[in-house]
């Protein structure tokens, strides 16, 4: 068990997909460079890869950060600044907050099943991508698609310090794939139905780019 604080910010002003990349840099950039925990990079060459702690994503076409512990004494640093607009690719876009939803969450392994779902979740890389296309049956690569969010649950728990010490159960029904594009790479992206024995976090990302709006938690409902 683990007890977790973080904080949501909702943005009012409407964000098409193609600029949360642009979003992301302007944010970090109104933050200071300084504050590696915005953008992830120690000086020009270096990077921190632990579990990110400020996360952007897009949600119903609205941008949000999610920022976990330490990371929400870092928003001092965005909000002091009195330029509260961001230039976008050449579009002045208004830095406008709907709500702030401060949260605590404990992460606890139950004995019983909730139900969630992942919404643009880079499930695969090159190498199991292609043993995916050898699975013969949907049956198959939902196994393989659990194994690989379970491993992506474990390392998220690594990274906030959170030692789980109970055996994780997961199941995976994947709904939908489709090709989207993380930098200039085309990568394959699932949303997907998931049963997990652990209470998560709502809007957290899980797995590969989680600090750019892939891999986001929406709850369903508990069982």
């Amino acid at each position: 068990m683990k007890k977790i604080r973080y904080l949501i910010i909702h943005f009012s002003t409407p964000l098409i997909t193609n600029l949360l990349p642009s979003f992301r840099g302007a944010i970090a950039k109104l933050a200071g460079l300084d504050s590696t925990l915005f953008h992830n990079h120690i000086g020009d060459t270096d990077y921190r890869f632990k579990y990110p702690l400020i996360q952007y994503k897009l949600v119903k076409g609205r941008p949000m950060l999610v920022c976990i512990e330490e990371a929400i004494e870092e928003l001092d640093t965005l909000f002091a600044n009195e330029n509260q607009y961001l230039d976008l690719q050449g579009i002045k876009y208004p830095l406008t907050i709907e709500r702030i939803s401060p949260l605590e969450h404990t992460l606890q392994v139950w004995d019983t099943l909730l139900e969630y779902k992942i919404t643009n979740w880079i499930a695969l890389n090159t190498n199991n991508y292609t043993l995916f296309q050898t699975m013969d049956t949907v049956e198959k690569q939902n196994e393989m698609l659990a194994n690989i969010l379970k491993a992506n649950i474990l390392s998220m728990a690594k990274g906030i310090d959170w030692n789980i010490e109970k055996e994780i159960q997961v199941i995976v029904n994947a709904q939908e794939s489709k090709w989207a594009k993380d930098k200039q790479n085309n990568i394959l992206i699932f949303q997907a139905d998931f049963l997990v024995n652990i209470y998560l976090p709502l809007y957290w990302g899980i797995g590969k780019s989680s600090s750019k709006g892939f891999g986001i938690l929406h709850q369903i409902k508990n069982k």
